[in-house]
């Protein structure tokens, strides 16, 4: 039954990807959603991963639930994190040492609504359609030649995995700053 659903969500993905490349009209944004939430529902099938799935898309997968308080958006925070693309086993960005810092505001929308359902202590995988993500402009990345490619590609959903929420911080709206 479950092998059932997932061929019949990639089979889904698959046609209406084709069917959209195949001809010169342009997909709207709610299509390209819809295709993309097919495509993290039916890796995380293929996977046997069972996320929590959020009313916005993102899906997150709690592998550790912390005890600390929980973020708002008048906080900065603290996280160690690895981000990839669907798929993907190559890292596009991470941090797994010291952990970044940051207003909660300023990371991407996916992430700013799974660190609002965490606590201090809290690790996570969170699936992000591309519409909470990179959207349409996706990351660009330069090589020390001076190249440039997308680290990660437009239109695509993005897994930001070992998520670890490791501290909350005041936030100084006015001065744009974090307290320590």
């Amino acid at each position: 039954m479950i092998m059932r659903r997932i061929i019949g969500l990639l089979l889904v993905a698959i046609a209406v990807t084709a069917c959209n490349k195949s001809t010169d009209v342009p997909i709207t944004e709610d299509e390209q959603f819809q295709i993309e939430l097919a495509k993290i529902d039916a890796y995380l099938a293929l996977n046997h991963i069972d996320a929590m799935k959020h009313e916005t898309g993102i899906r997150v997968v709690m592998t550790k639930t912390g005890t600390g308080p929980s973020p708002t958006h008048l906080n900065c925070i603290r996280f160690t994190y690895e981000g990839l693309q669907l798929g993907d086993s190559i890292l596009f960005d991470a941090n797994t040492t010291t952990g970044y810092k940051t207003p909660v505001t300023s990371v991407v929308v996916g992430m700013e609504i799974a660190f609002k359902m965490m606590s201090v202590g809290s690790k996570a995988d969170i699936y992000i359609p591309s519409r909470l993500g990179y959207n349409t402009q996706g990351v660009i990345a330069t090589t020390e030649d001076g190249t440039q490619y997308y680290s990660v590609e437009p239109n695509t959903p993005i897994v930001f995995r070992n998520v670890e929420l490791l501290q909350i911080y005041d936030y100084n709206e006015l001065g744009n700053y974090c307290y320590e």
